[in-house]
């Protein structure tokens, strides 16, 4: 038994280790391609039959074919992801869960969500009622954020607006008139619900090649879901030259936060970081 014990304390080691390495490898997958014959059922007759109390008719079910299917090989080789950029805190599967129902607690004043929207409105000229009623709607009373909400502010976004490629970055009002844009607008509207709720986000940029990605990372202000990735950054700067404050960054990507959707790709790497109001009307 002593080394079969062993033998799992090094496995344990190593999955820790892993978590920790700046690479995560993939190992390579070979599965061979299949071929299903066709089915051809022949049609059936069950006479009718006379039973004590009744009559059951004759039934006739008719042929079924069912055509071959071929199924091509799948074959990936070994690769690695790497986040140069940043610490890797850890790496845990997305899960997706129903967040849960919070029901505003009674000492809620709406003088609070009126207070925060006539500020915003004061301080962005070009911000509209729309853009206030959308970042207030999933507010459940508390007057403040939690993932939960998050959540549903991203899914409800994702499942309203289309993807549209265009050649610039466009201003959430635009994004909103448009009814969409493409990657980097999606992350900015993101960005911009979180400056209405007094977090900091930044819009990061993914390239592998010619292929790229750009998603939201907001800097969390309060404690992360297990579930979720997140990131530590520290000393780093935008591609503008403004200071990231220090902290713990979580992705935000389309409808899936703490996570990535399947726009990042394998081999993709973190390139540089934007400041949002910056990129407003750029060719991105």
């Amino acid at each position: 038994m002593k080394p079969f014990i062993a033998l799992l304390l090094l496995v344990a080691l190593g999955c820790l280790s892993a978590l920790y390495a700046e690479s995560i490898v993939i190992p390579e997958l070979h599965v061979p391609a299949r071929h299903l014959p066709a089915v051809h059922l022949p049609a059936i007759h069950i006479p009718a039959r006379r039973t004590a109390l009744f009559e059951i008719p004759a039934i006739d079910v008719p042929e079924i074919y069912i055509p071959a299917i071929d199924i091509p090989a799948i074959d990936t080789t070994s690769y690695s992801i790497t986040y140069d950029d940043f610490t890797v805190d850890q790496v845990e599967t997305y899960k997706k869960t129903a967040p849960k129902a919070v029901l505003p607690p009674p000492q809620y004043s709406k003088d609070e969500k009126t207070t925060r929207a006539e500020k915003y409105l004061a301080a962005t000229p070009w911000a509209t009622a729309e853009l206030v009623r959308l970042f207030t709607m999933f507010d459940l009373g508390s007057g403040s954020l939690n993932w939960g909400e998050i959540e549903r502010f991203q899914q409800y976004v994702y499942s309203r607006y289309h993807y549209q490629p265009n050649s610039i970055a466009l201003r959430p009002d635009a994004f909103l008139a448009q009814g969409g844009g493409d990657c980097e607008d999606f992350a900015l509207l993101s960005c911009e619900f979180f400056r209405f709720w007094g977090w900091r986000s930044f819009v990061a940029s993914f390239f592998k090649a010619n292929a790229g990605h750009a998603l939201c990372f907001v800097r969390a202000e309060l404690p992360v879901p297990p579930s979720y990735l997140n990131y530590h950054l520290s000393g780093n700067k935008t591609h503008e030259g403004d200071t990231i404050p220090n902290g713990t960054y979580v992705p935000v990507d389309y409808f899936a936060v703490g996570s990535f959707s399947s726009a990042v790709t394998v081999g993709m790497k973190l390139t540089e970081y934007f400041t949002p109001s910056r990129i407003y009307g750029t060719a991105m």
